[in-house]
């Protein structure tokens, strides 16, 4: 294998291990007696941190058996004195947590007091021996959201004051994180920012006075650049001070000198690793840079144009693909993305601010900001930072979609009502509740979720915010990627043949029934009614979507598989194909593929129509390619003159599914012979 190639499978397996065992964690099981909802729902087996239990200043821990243990109570707060170390909590308000899923229905009972009288009624053990007595916490009440909120809410502008209040004159806040200059300072800067109110202005001038006074000494630190050029920019585009201008250049410049492949960044520095994730890029950290460098030709910054676009357009072929993986690999096979697709639905945001036709962008935010809204089963989960770029950018960009699918953005919001008010603080602040790290359960992270609350503001040009008075002109390409068909996969609507089969679910349904490429499906496939499966082949979300095919394919049901391959829709036709080669995301085909002996003349004859149509999605392409592996060698080998073109086609995801399709002539000595020199030639210039 070429080393891009072996990156794929080999450079990623401790993240794809990691996440399997996740799955495992939040699996069903026999403790709980309510829907699966949450992928943090804690494990009976483990033990999880929780920490802040919202405004009350009561702090938990959670232990084998779910049991809930009290850690402390915060000198000041409603809870001070009211509980011991060590003590149990068994229900709230007069309902036992045995059986559910205790954080949310901490939370819930946070947010349902905070709307009514205040009070909290715990029901405490001081061992599991001895009988429960009951402790009342009385908070304030704030009132209840609104339907609609955070717009047109009076809880959610409580909040937002108590907040910038806090984040403008904590002294000790203050301290930590100008002296960090990193994440935490970046996002109170721009939560201050956007509450619209100027007297914020001279914090984050002085934030970035230290920055002002020597750009050559910031550094190449790739996390704390992006979201302080982003920050950066904003503040220009807001105020016009053309004092940090010298800041920006030097981000756009740092971002030209260390970009990797000419599409991405590392951590930091200009080091090359080439078994950790692919080459050692990080997406979570590069594509804030990407946001800067877009940021930066709005704000009249010289941006090198190379540096730019192979950055853009290496974000935005993950668009409808999957979610946006840590590195450069083919798109993930979860439901979350620990949010990078939140990530990306910002810089694609800026981008539909260029001059002239932009509407790749704005399609392209627009399935990054649904694909946020619709992973909220995976809220606060993810590799490396225990979730915390989902804390970060799933309320901010998720509001990108409050006018044009309001039903879904209120929905999910509503939903979790629960876990932003368990992050809210006594003090004011916001934290990241369920974060299983205590460093980015921080107050720093917490201003992302202040975000959430004055996103739908449209203050910030990275929330929506009209364009600046001190902005410049600027153009992008119309078209970075694919085909004209391509552009189907950046839909953020259903199938229509979709409503047909019934009416919609909550996307945690067919995600948890289904599974995804690091879960297993909770239900027995085979007992499951056919017509689900084929309901959600249909399905706006590109991960249902394959695992639907793929249990189409677990219970035999390959004459229907055998249609989706001649489905109008470019999407259904590529779920059909994962289906058939068991697609399995990093690793391209899994386990169990269909065999030789099962591929229908039909399905063989609708992959070679894909592989040969000059207008077919190149998504299609791809995968028809791999599914074509698994042909009879003689097919295959008829076959040569489609598939040699795509072995030095300009994208490796091309390459590599018509390297599989050689590696099918496997099955053939005397035919794979032939085309050895051409698989080497492939595997060496990689």
């Amino acid at each position: 294998m070429s080393a891009k190639f072996a990156g794929v499978v080999a450079g990623v397996a401790a993240v794809m291990c990691s996440m399997a065992v996740a799955g495992a964690v939040g699996g069903k099981d026999a403790y709980y007696t309510e829907e699966h909802v949450y992928w943090s729902r804690p494990n009976p087996d483990g033990e999880m941190s929780l920490g802040d239990i919202g405004v009350t200043g009561l702090k938990v821990r959670i232990d084998k058996g779910v049991v809930v243990k009290v850690v402390e109570t915060v000198p000041g707060t409603p809870a001070e004195g009211q509980f011991k170390a060590g003590q149990i909590i068994v229900g709230i308000n007069g309902a036992a947590l045995k059986g559910k899923n205790p954080v949310v229905a901490l939370g819930s009972a946070l947010t349902q007091a905070e709307a009514t009288d205040g009070k909290m009624i715990f029901d405490v053990q001081d061992s599991e021996e001895m009988a429960s007595t009951k402790v009342a916490v009385t908070i304030s009440v704030v009132g209840a959201y609104s339907k609609t909120w955070p717009l047109k809410c009076a809880k959610s502008a409580k909040i937002i004051k108590q907040a910038a209040e806090y984040y403008s004159t904590n002294k000790a806040f203050k301290k930590k994180y100008f002296e960090e200059k990193g994440i935490g300072g970046a996002l109170t800067c721009l939560f201050l920012l956007s509450t619209g109110d100027d007297k914020y202005i001279p914090f984050v001038k002085e934030y970035f006075a230290p920055f002002i006074k020597n750009p050559k000494g910031i550094g190449d630190h790739t996390w704390h650049n992006g979201y302080n050029g982003i920050a950066c920019a904003e503040y220009y585009l807001r105020t016009g001070d053309k004092d940090v201008l010298p800041v920006l250049q030097h981000y756009c410049q740092d971002a030209k000198e260390r970009q990797m492949f000419g599409c991405g960044w590392t951590h930091w520095g200009r080091g090359i690793w080439p078994g950790y994730v692919a080459g050692g890029l990080m997406n979570p950290a590069g594509s804030q840079v990407l946001t800067t460098l877009l940021l930066s030709k709005e704000c009249g910054v010289d941006v090198d144009e190379k540096t730019l676009l192979g950055a853009l357009r290496f974000w935005y072929r993950f668009t409808g693909h999957g979610t946006v993986p840590y590195g450069d690999h083919r798109p993930e096979g979860g439901l979350q993305s620990n949010g990078k697709d939140g990530m990306g639905a910002a810089a694609m945001l800026i981008a539909s601010g260029a001059q002239g036709d932009t509407s790749i962008y704005s399609k392209a935010r627009d399935y990054y900001s649904l694909s946020m809204i619709d992973s909220y089963p995976g809220l606060v989960f993810g590799h490396g930072d225990n979730g915390r770029g989902d804390a970060i950018w799933r309320g901010l960009t998720s509001s990108y979609l409050i006018d044009k699918k309001a039903p879904e953005y209120h929905a999910v919001m509503n939903r979790l009502e629960w876990w932003y008010d368990l992050s809210r603080r006594p003090s004011g602040a916001l934290g990241n509740s369920t974060c299983q790290s205590v460093d980015f359960d921080d107050e720093g992270t917490g201003a992302a979720l202040a975000l959430t609350y004055t996103a739908p503001l449209k203050t910030l040009r990275i929330s929506g915010a009209p364009r600046s008075k001190v902005a410049k002109d600027f153009k992008l390409p119309e078209h970075l990627w694919g085909r004209p068909a391509d552009l189907a996969f950046l839909s953020v609507d259903d199938n229509p043949k979709y409503s047909a089969y019934g009416k919609s679910e909550p996307t945690h349904v067919p995600f948890w029934k289904y599974g995804s490429a690091y879960t297993q499906p909770e239900v027995d496939l085979k007992s499951e009614p056919r017509t689900e499966m084929l309901k959600n082949v249909y399905h706006r979300n590109y991960m249902i979507r394959v695992q639907a095919a793929k249990a189409l394919r677990v219970v035999g049901a390959l004459d229907e598989l055998e249609k989706l391959l001649r489905d109008p829709d470019p999407r259904v036709r590529r779920a059909g194909l994962a289906g058939i080669m068991d697609y399995n995301s990093w690793s391209g085909m899994g386990r169990s593929t269909l065999k030789t002996e099962e591929l229908t003349p039909a399905m063989l004859s609708a992959i070679k129509k894909m592989v040969a149509d000059p207008k077919e999605a190149l998504w299609v392409v791809d995968g028809a390619l791999m599914a074509l592996s698994l042909a009879p060698a003689q097919e295959i080998n008829n076959c040569l003159p489609l598939i040699m073109p795509w072995t030095t086609h300009e994208d490796w995801w091309l390459r590599e599914s018509s390297f599989v399709a050689l590696m099918g002539l496997e099955k053939d000595g005397q035919l794979f012979q032939p085309v050895l020199p051409t698989l080497i030639t492939m595997m060496v210039t990689e």
